[in-house]
């Protein structure tokens, strides 16, 4: 790990940005499933 900072330090970014990604679409669908369902609801 220590000789291989380059790789390491970029191996780390891409599970921050895969986890944030993560989080920022779940909580994209959950919206869209709220909204949907209050559509319906109000029909």
């Amino acid at each position: 790990m220590r000789y291989r900072f380059g790789r390491t330090a970029a191996l780390m970014l891409g599970i921050f940005v895969a986890a944030t990604s993560f989080t920022v679409l779940s909580g994209s669908a959950q919206t869209a499933r709220l909204q949907v369902t209050g559509t319906v609801q109000a029909n």
